[in-house]
């Protein structure tokens, strides 16, 4: 199935993201990485949104203070909403507010 322009996107920037989280903080996302390639950004993330886990690295990022590299953060971005379920949206957003994401700096 041949996949949008709007998800070709958000598979670009997750897939860019995660090279920046690997450079900057050191955290590894060979599964993701190996995932994205053979199911799509798309297709990954809504795998992981039905197990209703945090994404590979969350925690690293989440200590680095770097959670808008995460794939929750990529997700929630208001030009990607067509892409999710407002089910989806909520549990990256409830992810993101427990990891402090949200809080004032």
């Amino acid at each position: 199935m041949k996949q949008s322009e709007l998800e070709q996107q958000f598979e670009q920037e997750l897939l860019q993201n995660s090279r920046k989280a690997e450079s900057e903080c050191g955290c590894r996302f060979a599964r993701l990485t190996q995932t994205v390639s053979r199911y799509g950004g798309l297709g990954t993330a809504k795998a992981l949104f039905r197990r209703k886990t945090a994404s590979e690295g969350f925690s690293v990022l989440q200590q680095a203070g770097r959670l808008d590299l995460s794939l929750e953060a990529t997700a929630v971005k208001t030009k990607y909403a067509s892409l999710f379920t407002d089910e989806e949206i909520n549990h990256c957003l409830s992810l993101l507010c427990e990891g402090g994401h949200y809080r004032a700096r």
